[in-house]
């Protein structure tokens, strides 16, 4: 399946300005000049740069909306399915219970054995799946699934580098909170920056848990320009 033309990345606007001008990075990078790098990309389903066609869940990343693509080529791991049982009853036969307990796969794996690239999709897939059903409710920060799921998040981040291997760029949903993540940024290019909500609108916006209220991107440009008053 093709991804949408259109991505949106939310970020701070002094981070905005630094992408347009030298691409995306991942990684320890110098932000500040000060000499104190700092890490860019670790985010919730691997490491990259993420990316969204849903600007309201740019927005909620930060009050700089840039519009982005991929370069021609690039390809991203869809994942609406849900994982091959079948591939998922192989492994557990052929590897054990470990294997979709442990954050690293090696260490599971025998060294003169590799998973096959459906082998890969099925074992991400599954971890991707009990991470998105419970990810951004706040009941599961009080339960043990909170424990649990970050354990599936590090084994998404680990799995990540097995299917460069294959020649695959990144994964996920596009029109879901996390979005996709793209794990090399030279993939990602700059189209425009869409927008800058001012600091004390953006606040407000956020505080008072509006941005479903906002009708549209016209509109919220709008509210930015103080051409339009905020949601009530």
């Amino acid at each position: 399946m093709c991804l949408s033309l259109r991505q949106h990345h939310g970020t701070r606007p002094e981070r905005a300005e630094r992408i347009r001008a030298e691409g995306f990075k991942v990684g320890k990078v110098d932000l500040f000049g000060d000499g104190d790098p700092v890490g860019i990309g670790n985010g919730n389903i691997g490491f990259g740069t993420y990316l969204t066609t849903e600007w309201r869940v740019a927005l909620w990343f930060g009050r700089a909306i840039l519009k982005v693509h991929l370069t021609r080529g690039t390809r991203i791991l869809r994942m609406e399915r849900p994982p091959d049982k079948k591939v998922l009853a192989y492994l557990r036969k052929e590897f054990g219970k470990g294997l979709f307990d442990t954050t690293k796969i090696q260490s599971v794996i025998p060294h003169n054995k590799k998973l096959s690239l459906s082998e890969y999709i099925a074992l991400l897939s599954y971890h991707y799946e009990r991470t998105r059903k419970y990810f951004w409710t706040f009941k599961s920060l009080e339960s043990k699934r909170y424990t649990r799921k970050w354990k599936h998040v590090a084994a998404m981040h680990g799995l990540g580098g097995g299917l460069q291997r294959f020649g695959i760029h990144g994964f996920g949903e596009e029109r879901t909170d996390n979005g996709i993540v793209v794990f090399r940024p030279n993939r990602v290019v700059v189209d425009d920056l869409v927008v800058v909500v001012p600091k004390e609108r953006y606040e407000k916006i956020d505080r008072f848990d509006l941005f479903d209220k906002i009708g549209s991107l016209a509109e919220l440009k709008s509210i930015a320009a103080g051409k339009v008053a905020l949601p009530a």
